[in-house]
């Protein structure tokens, strides 16, 4: 269930700059290079959010997608599709090797692809995988699919020998940092040269605060995730840089049509109108988010920014609703009662323990209220969600769903169902024909036209309320040269950061100042 975000802990991330091919270290650093990045986390240090940082930095894949959501390629040198559009040839690049030493060659990458169908909808159209040489593996599909490319992005090469992730710039190696860490160390035949950070230490702290009190003590020398509340006082310290992105994820409520208001589109329409994504934004986010219309990333180059926009309307949605029949009871009617009147009511599922899911849904809440909707927040654990949201076992959801920069997760996440059970059942069926015509789109042309089309159905007939993309913001100790990497995630590049020539001539770098006093907490919104 890598689509949501609560799911699945992070996104693949791809090493989007290039570098010089080398297998033999950089010569003239006058020692290793190490890199500590802390994160907070609960559990064991090798649990989901160890096990999410170990994969972006050990793996690798077919291809990669950049930011605009253009593909380019990684292990694969090139591709070629036939003129039907159901072949589809990788020619690997030469000499490629896993982290064992084992090589990377089309044998193994062929049985990956025979069986990637089990966690890839899109993969489903491959009837057959051959190998033609011991560098090109030939992809045949059922029916032509455009998504067929990107989707590759998601998945990671492994090794038969250890079933891991194991082609990235990083391998695993004991940690001599103690139980809190995982540690890394370079990978010197690693396909885009040999990284410029010897070792990499992961290392988990039991919160947010505690991660950034040790970077500014200088424990560590990257926070990995900075929260909203935190960047004024990260900003403080002179010995640190921040670094912020837009995350591909979009914040959203989706809303499963089988509920009888819910199922009308004009009513999904009132509720998009309804809700002040401007306040979420500044009182959740600090400002540090982008409002949301639809599921399609706004970086991609096929994204129409002329379509009008749902905007806050309240006075727009209380007419929509009232032309439906969704009329107010009238306030002197049973006056026994104890529920608030309105012109109907539905339960909103927000994942246990996520403090900014459920600071939104008390917002949502609110704004509903105003325009007469009841909206009832219930807090379920991740199993439950897990066990509900394929079985269409609720009125709505709030969650942070992958985009990615491409367009596949767009169509797994909204297509009706075409075999076994998506993430999620919410009986949504009016984007599959802009979803149909985007998978079957051959010229950049045709997507750019599928494209526009499903963000105007998402306009005219929304499955749930898109609300925003969140900014997300990274910290490093100023030792560091990092390379600059504008709107895009700094530790996608990781493997290529340098030390910094301590400032003013001095032959050390400073000490770290000290840290600042700890943001208040925030509960509440």
């Amino acid at each position: 269930m890598w689509c949501v975000a609560v799911l699945a802990c992070a996104a693949p991330i791809i090493w989007a700059a290039s570098a010089c091919r080398t297998t033999t270290p950089v010569s003239g650093r006058p020692a290793p290079v190490r890199l500590a990045v802390g994160y907070a986390g609960s559990g064991s240090v090798s649990g989901i959010g160890g096990s999410a940082l170990g994969y972006l930095v050990s793996s690798e894949r077919l291809v990669a997608l950049r930011r605009d959501g253009h593909v380019e390629p990684s292990l694969a040198e090139r591709w070629e599709q036939s003129d039907d559009g159901l072949t589809w040839r990788f020619i690997l690049q030469p000499n490629l090797t896993f982290h064992d030493g084992k090589p990377i060659d089309a044998d193994g990458v062929a049985r990956q692809l025979r069986n990637c169908h089990l966690s890839l909808r899109t993969c489903r159209d491959i009837s057959s995988v051959e190998v033609e040489n011991p560098r090109t593996v030939v992809v045949r599909l059922r029916r032509p699919s455009a998504l067929l490319l990107e989707s590759l992005n998601v998945l990671a090469i492994y090794s038969d020998e250890t079933r891991k992730w194991s082609a990235g710039p990083f391998r695993s190696v004991p940690s001599k940092e103690g139980p809190g860490t995982i540690s890394y160390e370079a990978f010197p035949q690693y396909h885009r040269g040999y990284p410029t950070v010897d070792r990499l230490d992961l290392k988990m702290f039991p919160n947010a605060r505690n991660a950034w009190a040790a970077l500014m003590r200088g424990e560590i020398d990257m926070l990995y995730e900075v929260a909203p509340d935190a960047l004024d006082f990260i900003e403080q310290a002179s010995n640190t840089q921040l670094r912020s992105f837009l995350r591909p994820y979009v914040f959203t409520m989706g809303l499963n049509v089988k509920h009888p208001a819910l199922a009308d589109r004009d009513v999904r329409r009132a509720l998009n109108m309804a809700v002040n994504r401007t306040e979420i934004i500044q009182r959740v986010f600090r400002g540090h988010a982008y409002p949301a219309t639809d599921h399609v990333w706004p970086r991609h180059w096929a994204y129409d920014h002329e379509l009008p926009r749902l905007r806050y309307d309240p006075a727009k949605a209380i007419e929509l609703l009232e032309a439906k029949g969704l009329r107010l009871p009238p306030s002197t009617a049973n006056a026994s009662r104890t529920e608030t009147p309105s012109r109907f009511r539905f339960s909103c599922m927000i994942p246990e323990g996520q403090l900014v899911h459920e600071r939104m849904g008390l917002l949502l809440q609110r704004q509903l209220a105003e325009v007469g909707i009841d909206m009832r927040i219930e807090v379920v654990s991740i199993n439950e969600l897990v066990r509900r949201m394929p079985a269409g076992e609720f009125d709505a959801f709030l969650l942070d769903v992958m985009a990615s920069p491409g367009l596949d997760p767009i169509y797994q996440a909204w297509h009706s169902p075409e075999g076994p059970a998506k993430n999620w059942e919410t009986n949504y069926k009016a984007a599959d024909g802009a979803l149909d015509r985007l998978r079957e789109a051959r010229t950049e042309e045709e997507t750019r036209q599928a494209v526009r089309a499903l963000q105007q159905v998402m306009r005219d007939d929304p499955p749930g309320v898109f609300l925003l993309w969140s900014n997300m913001s990274r910290a490093v100790s100023a030792r560091f040269r990092v390379p600059l990497t504008p709107d895009r995630d700094i530790f996608g590049t990781v493997a290529q950061w340098t030390l910094a020539s301590p400032p003013d001539g001095q032959t050390a770098y400073p000490s770290p100042a000290p840290a600042p006093s700890p943001p208040p907490s925030r509960s509440s919104p």
